[in-house]
């Protein structure tokens, strides 16, 4: 019995003293953990988030308290990690549980939400730089096209009004003005003051350019459409009204090239000094300047109306007929054609030589038709004489010896007639040669003016 009592006694001395060693451990633990907690605390709020988050894990790894997490979720989230931050407010709650407040659940509901928001955030923003560096691939290569729809893709992932100036870069190098001009005026919208004044100025200055060419582009294409409009007017005869359409597309553009079309329709209405002035603005404004033979001819005209002008000197190899350019240089590009000028009719052939190539032509279609018809009656006879035998045919024969007799005298015929045309082509080429200088026909514009055909010439 004594000795029951004793062992109980010392194994109750044993637990007791196991207890205290525990107690005593945890003790020394939280201690610990308070100590590394504190110096992570120092890290933190010097931004040494490295140094901090391996001084918080070793608190909690010590210590397993939940109450470590929201610190260490804190610390991965300065880190950008995302992930990690969300796995540390999900175990404060689940370890928390119960002891938790519904405050404390609602304010970490709400941590996560807004951590989760920005992990998806920094996946945009690392596929938004994708695109933007995709952007700048396609923009040093002259593929604006291709450049303005990744950083358009680049904005939508992430709003960063950044992406919008580049967006708008690459749609004025694409020539759409429009667009370009939206998105510069949406950068500046949406950055504020973040732009400085200096670079706020350049784009607000880049605005203003594209949208006064956006004016011109708009003014060019109402020119062309005047311009076409009186083109057909023209070649209707309606002179009148065409050159109030010519008149409408130089006054939006300035073009001069429409000077000379003004001109062109007074001279076809007998509004000579009218011509004479559209013309000579025209070649003051320098139309005509790369074409010496457009200024000859609009010089000549000036002359032809009664108005003095003095020529400039003229290329050499400028020594034909001066034509009219069939489309005006826009300021942007090339409008659509001209109408054509006042026709003029050149001379036509002698009647002797005209002659002559009517008998050539008949004496060698006869020539060609008795080839044919003497090789065919020819063949027939051939093929007769080989089935006779030399008194008598057969019947079988007898259509074959009509053919014979019908290509025999076509074919003497057309003899005679391929000789009659060859005849006839040489005294006619001979006679014509004669009288070629007496037995021409010119037509030409009248010096009147107005569109008039005047014929001259002998007979």
């Amino acid at each position: 019995m004594r000795r029951a009592v004793a062992a109980l006694t010392v194994a109750i001395a044993l637990v007791q003293m196991s207890g205290a060693a525990t107690a005593q451990d945890a003790e020394d633990k939280e201690l610990q953990a308070q100590y590394h907690f504190k110096r992570g605390q120092v890290f933190f709020e010097s931004e040494e988030y490295g140094s901090a988050i391996a001084e918080f894990d070793q608190a909690y790894i010590l210590t397993s308290n939940y109450q470590y997490l929201p610190r260490i979720a804190k610390t991965h989230e300065a880190l950008l990690n995302y992930k990690r931050a969300i796995e540390a407010y999900e175990a404060y709650l689940r370890k928390g549980d119960k002891k938790l407040t519904p405050a404390e659940r609602k304010q970490t509901a709400e941590e996560l939400a807004r951590l989760k928001a920005a992990m998806k955030s920094s996946a945009n923003a690392e596929l938004a730089l994708n695109h933007f560096r995709e952007g700048q691939n396609y923009y040093n290569q002259g593929k604006f096209g291709l450049a303005s729809v990744e950083f358009e893709q680049s904005y939508q992932l992430t709003h960063d009004p950044a992406y919008l100036y580049n967006l708008g870069t690459a749609h004025a190098g694409g020539g759409d003005t429009d667009l370009a001009v939206e998105a510069y005026k949406q950068f500046l919208d949406e950055s504020g003051d973040k732009v400085n004044a200096a670079n706020r100025a350049a784009i607000e200055q880049e605005i203003a350019r594209l949208e006064a060419s956006r004016k011109q582009v708009q003014a060019n294409t109402d020119a062309r459409e005047h311009y076409a409009k009186g083109r057909t007017l023209f070649g209707d005869g309606a002179f009148e009204t065409a050159r109030q359409e010519y008149k409408a597309a130089y006054d939006l553009t300035g073009n001069v090239d429409y000077l000379y079309f003004i001109g062109l329709t007074d001279d076809q209405r007998g509004n000579a000094s009218g011509a004479i002035e559209a013309y000579t603005a025209f070649l003051n404004g320098g139309g005509g300047s790369t074409d010496a033979r457009k200024r000859v001819e609009v010089q000549e005209s000036i002359r032809r109306l009664g108005g003095g002008v003095e020529a400039p000197p003229v290329a050499e190899e400028a020594t034909s007929p001066p034509q009219p350019r069939e489309e005006p240089v826009m300021a942007e590009g090339v409008a659509p054609g001209m109408p054509t000028a006042a026709p003029v009719a050149s001379a036509p052939a002698p009647k002797g030589r005209v002659w002559a190539w009517v008998g050539f032509g008949v004496g060698g279609a006869a020539a060609v038709g008795a080839v044919i018809t003497g090789v065919l009656a020819l063949k027939k006879e051939k093929d007769v004489r080989a089935q006779c035998d030399g008194i008598a045919c057969p019947a079988s024969v007898a259509d074959d010896i009509d053919t014979i007799k019908t290509l025999g005298p076509l074919t003497d015929a057309l003899i005679g007639v391929a000789a009659a045309g060859v005849v006839t082509g040489v005294v006619a080429l001979i006679v014509g040669k004669r009288g070629e200088s007496s037995n021409a026909v010119a037509l030409a514009p009248t010096p009147g003016g107005g569109g008039a055909i005047a014929m001259s010439g002998s007979f």
